[in-house]
């Protein structure tokens, strides 16, 4: 047992980083292998959890190689089984993505905590803005709206504004050229190079460098992408964020394995996203509505977000109208007013094969009234549609017999 052990301890190091294997991995020991199955033992529960998600495919795997008859790998908890010393450097810390919870008190950080007066003459950069008014640089914000409502459509066409320096409608404007990542999980690639092109025809002024914008999309992989809620598959796409200012998740239905409804399912990866703002990335995420015509799944989603962007197909909506929506903002972190008022959009293709968008008023009257029939056409009662929309029953009664 202790030859498997070790050489399968050797063939860790020899994959891991320094720093996973250091915290994560020295202190696991193989306790027992029958014919055809091992157990791994770690310190505690939270440490066999994490090791068993972030390496338990890695060590099965290696395990195998090591004893070729084990089949099943099993993580339990034995308290014999020796704590990992703490990191000895912020690096490690990095490396490992380590979490107090897994070495205990040793582990503890030294938090920046400044009094009011050192807070306000503390040297924070102004937040400026990658496409006025509603995406900051560090900012997140998502875009959401029904299958085949035109998501992907806008969402190239907000790429090519942000990585040329361009407007967009005449209401949303990019400063100053950035580079984005445009992660797709979902469309073939054939199909993402046609939209591509076409929104980079139909975009207005700005130049726009070949590489300012790089294509990760699932379909190119030759085993498809690794789910981004994963530690493993945040660090197959680490490597291609180096000087992005904006990463682009199209959509997270493919790219993350989240279950939808469930909040506590979400948490991962939105420490994720909370990691790319600090490394100073701005991320758009694009996703469904549900039946019900909000965002589908978790509402806490939205709790991190600068912006959320919903896309409504107007009553009048036939199948012919192609790409027609209203744009609403339900969520508008620090602008107002006209910035923040909803608008019609109709998506088209120009004679010159270019994205061509033609904007329309939307009366919030008329906009609250299509969202509540809607949601109605969908099956929702009136209890659903005004918790929905935050007003009462006999109100939603009166938008739909108007």
């Amino acid at each position: 047992m202790r030859q498997v052990d070790a050489e399968a301890t050797r063939r860790l190091h020899e994959r891991a980083a320094p720093g996973p294997t250091r915290i994560w991995l020295t202190n696991l020991t193989v306790l027992a292998a029958s014919a055809n199955s091992a157990r791994v033992a770690a310190p505690n529960s939270y440490f066999a959890s994490e090791c068993e998600n972030r390496y338990g495919a890695l060590i099965a795997r290696t395990l195998r190689e090591a004893t070729p008859e084990i089949r099943a790998v099993k993580f339990v908890v034995d308290p014999n089984v020796a704590t990992p010393a703490p990191p000895r450097s912020r690096t490690d810390i990095a490396e490992a993505e380590i979490m107090p919870e897994a070495l205990g008190a040793a582990a503890s950080r030294k938090l920046v905590a400044p009094t009011l007066a050192e807070f306000e003459t503390m040297p924070i950069p102004a937040r400026d803005f990658l496409l006025s008014p509603w995406l900051p640089r560090r900012g997140l914000a998502m875009l959401y709206g029904p299958r085949g409502g035109g998501k992907t459509w806008l969402a190239w066409s907000i790429a090519m504004a942000v990585a040329s320096g361009s407007a967009l409608f005449d209401k949303w404007a990019a400063p100053r050229p950035g580079r984005v990542v445009y992660v797709d999980g979902e469309l073939p690639a054939g199909v993402i190079r046609d939209r591509m092109m076409t929104a980079r025809r139909g975009r207005t002024g700005g130049e726009l460098a070949d590489d300012a914008i790089r294509i990760i999309a699932a379909d190119l992989q030759p085993e498809g992408l690794r789910s981004l809620d994963s530690a493993e598959g945040q660090r197959d796409l680490d490597p291609y964020l180096a000087g992005a200012d904006l990463v682009i998740f199209d959509n997270l239905s493919a790219l993350t394995a989240c279950r939808e409804n469930e909040a506590d399912d979400w948490a991962g990866f939105q420490a994720y996203l909370l990691s790319l703002r600090r490394r100073g990335l701005s991320a758009l995420l694009i996703h469904h509505a549900g039946k019900g015509g909000q965002q589908r799944g978790t509402s806490r989603r939205e709790d991190v977000l600068d912006s959320v962007i919903a896309l409504r197909k107007p009553q009048d909506h036939v199948p012919r109208d192609g790409a027609a929506f209203e744009l609403h903002f339900e969520k508008a972190r620090g602008f107002w007013g006209d910035d923040a008022a909803p608008f019609g959009l109709r998506f088209d293709v120009g004679g010159d094969g270019g994205a061509c968008w033609t904007v329309t008023d939307v009366d919030a009257g008329d906009a609250q009234r299509s969202k509540a029939r809607a949601m109605k056409a969908t099956g929702a009662s009136l209890r659903d549609i005004a918790a929905a929309m935050g007003t009462t029953k006999s109100t939603v009664g009166r938008w739909l017999a108007e």
